[in-house]
């Protein structure tokens, strides 16, 4: 605990050579410690109201997706909500873009509706323009949703196909030599010696 809460602030710092070594003993904890044993104190460093600090949590978090459990997605974006509502009000665009990005992300683990609950802690005014952003959200992850199920047919079509083509081409190849031989006493000779002398230059 004592060396995470002294190690994350230096994502702040103003030299890009820090922040990168930072970032270097993140990934190197994660790969030793676990992933769970870090990210649990990112949410208060993400209420700082900081640009380097904001962009390299992100950062740290796109490259780490695929460590998120349920369990850990869970909890860990419960106490994301807060912080991330802050993030979409950020100036810089490329912050706010981050945080919607990681809020439909977050919602593979949790509720968007806990988004929404947190709208009462910000003025009408602010709370307006948040469910705006909010809505437009829930619509770009309920479309994600709703192509899924279509993707996922269409790869098991094409696997379904793919095992089946041994099949039908070892057919059509049989069908093939059955009309040519068929055929075969009503062309040339010239015909055949061509056919012959193309297949041994291949």
């Amino acid at each position: 605990k004592n060396i995470a809460l002294a190690l994350l602030p230096n994502l702040a710092d103003k030299m890009q050579i820090l922040r990168d070594e930072c970032q270097s003993c993140l990934d190197k904890w994660v790969t030793f410690l676990g992933f769970d044993t870090i990210i649990y104190y990112i949410p208060n460093f993400l209420k700082t109201d900081n640009f380097d600090m904001r962009t390299e949590i992100f950062t740290f978090l796109n490259k780490n997706k695929d460590k998120f459990t349920k369990s850990i997605g869970e909890t860990f974006f419960k106490d994301l909500v807060s912080p991330l509502m802050i993030c979409i009000q950020d100036r810089t665009s490329s912050v706010r873009a981050s945080s919607e990005d990681i809020i439909i992300f977050s919602q593979q683990f949790i509720s968007i509706n806990l988004y929404y609950k947190a709208l009462k802690d910000f003025k009408p005014i602010i709370a307006n323009g948040l469910r705006q952003t909010l809505d437009k959200l829930k619509q770009e992850d309920d479309s994600a949703s709703t192509n899924a199920p279509s993707q996922i047919t269409s790869t098991a079509e094409l696997k379904e196909e793919n095992s089946r083509s041994p099949v039908s081409d070892e057919k059509r190849t049989g069908s093939s030599i059955k009309v040519f031989k068929k055929n075969r006493h009503q062309m040339s000779n010239d015909d055949i010696r061509k056919i012959t002398k193309s297949k041994e230059t291949s």
